[in-house]
């Protein structure tokens, strides 16, 4: 297991997020965030 990557951090949301970059800025994993349509805007689609 010595030398193999990690997989990224994946989190949703800017709560997710934010503790995803501070964990990623701790740990040098790379990360993504992922925002999904909130309930006002699925209602105008």
């Amino acid at each position: 297991m010595l030398g193999e990557r990690p997989d990224p951090i994946r989190a949703n949301f800017s709560l997710s997020g934010l503790v995803a970059a501070e964990v990623s800025a701790a740990t040098r994993v790379p990360f993504a965030v992922t925002f999904q349509a909130l309930g006002r805007v699925r209602q105008l689609a």
